[in-house]
């Protein structure tokens, strides 16, 4: 789990539906992972859907490595107020940041 100093947290990393397998998302988290290195982070975590196979298999690629399974129960409101309850199974992973790949 994320703790703030040594652990980091990717919060809700997407790239949009007809960008992606354009090297955008691999790029994208390669610039995360250098700035949180400079911020003294030695590990970075993030949870991807267990049905989101595209997204499982670039965390993979960049290092990353599956430390637990996660219920995926959370919520959110949108625009108009109203709560929306979702169930996401997802893994959680996690990789160093003290080497880079």
């Amino acid at each position: 789990a994320a703790d703030g100093s040594t652990r980091a947290y990717v919060f809700s990393f997407r790239v949009k539906e007809g960008w992606r397998n354009r090297g955008i998302g691999s790029h994208l988290m390669q610039f995360i992972e250098d700035d949180l290195r400079k911020r003294g982070f030695q590990f970075v975590t993030l949870n991807v859907a267990k049905e989101n196979l595209g997204a499982l298999r670039l965390y993979q690629r960049l290092g990353y490595e599956i430390s637990s399974s996660r219920p995926g129960v959370w919520s959110y409101q949108d625009p108009d107020g109203i709560v929306h309850r979702v169930i996401e199974p997802s893994w959680q992973m996690i990789k160093s940041l003290s080497k880079k790949r």
